[in-house]
């Protein structure tokens, strides 16, 4: 008497399952373990002198900008949660404000040329990062988002393309509310 193999999952659905699993280990383990810049609110931002890439040349100066509130992210061109923010934050830089808001665009590009095609698209001032700003700033996840009052201290620190919402609450704790 021959036995018959007890039918199973074929190889391809297991294939699928572990795969399903992994993505969702790898996920958990992103959001788990994301952290923006580890600068804690409340403290100066470090002081910064990038070269701009569009807007008014020469370079961008944190401390000259005491007054009006920054909004800095962090980003790449080739980050595809970065794409993701463009449009909420672009949408956020056009908005009419109770307050004027300065936002800055950093890439940590190592290729200069692809952060200059990004400052073409971007309507703000784009710079390009060294080590020290990243160093400074403790940048581990793209994009960072970070937050500076106008007397210059660090009020939010965020990872990942936040919505529309989160944006604009950070701007109303600013006092920089969409009219």
């Amino acid at each position: 008497m021959s036995a018959e193999p007890a039918a199973g999952p074929s190889p391809g659905s297991i294939a699928r399952t572990i795969a399903a699993i992994a993505l969702a280990v790898i996920a958990v383990a992103t959001i788990l373990g994301r952290r923006a810049s580890s600068l804690p609110d409340g403290r100066p931002a470090p002081e910064f002198a990038l070269p701009r890439l569009n807007g008014e040349g020469g370079a961008f100066r944190l401390s000259e900008h005491r007054g009006t509130p920054v909004v800095i992210e962090v980003m790449a061109s080739w980050c595809g949660a970065c794409k993701q923010a463009a449009p909420v934050v672009r949408d956020a830089h056009h908005a009419q404000r109770a307050r004027p808001v300065r936002f800055l665009a950093v890439s940590i590009d190592d290729d200069r040329e692809a952060a200059v095609e990004v400052a073409r698209r971007t309507p703000f001032d784009t710079v390009h990062a060294d080590r020290q700003f990243i160093a400074a700033y403790q940048v581990e996840v793209l994009p960072t988002f970070i937050v500076v009052d106008e007397a210059g201290n660090v009020r939010h620190t965020s990872t990942g393309a936040p919505s529309r919402r989160r944006l604009e609450g950070w701007l109303s704790d600013l006092g920089a509310a969409a009219r």
